[in-house]
């Protein structure tokens, strides 16, 4: 599941180049964030859970202005990466 997302935005011929960009970039938010993380606790104490909130309540509403962009102009959609394959089926004879 973790994979879909940049599988969304991707065309069929750089999908792997958008999943090792957003591999990438997952390992590195992971390996910052948590020293952002410990220092904001240090700071803020127990208040660095608001600003954790405000940090997931910020991403719900860019997400859903983006929803309403792709919704009311269809070329700001990518098509999809993966379509679904069709079986081949050989005959021989």
């Amino acid at each position: 599941m973790w994979t879909l997302g940049p599988l969304y935005y991707a065309r069929s011929h750089n999908s792997t180049q958008y999943l090792a960009a957003h591999s990438f970039l997952t390992g590195t938010r992971g390996i910052i964030i948590t020293l952002v993380g410990g220092s904001l606790h240090v700071c803020l104490g127990q208040w660095v859970f608001v600003v954790g909130a405000a940090a997931i309540i910020t991403s719900w509403i860019l997400f859903y202005f983006q929803e309403r962009a792709e919704q009311r102009d269809p070329r700001f959609r990518c098509p999809p990466a993966l379509t679904p394959s069709q079986p081949t089926i050989r005959v021989e004879r």
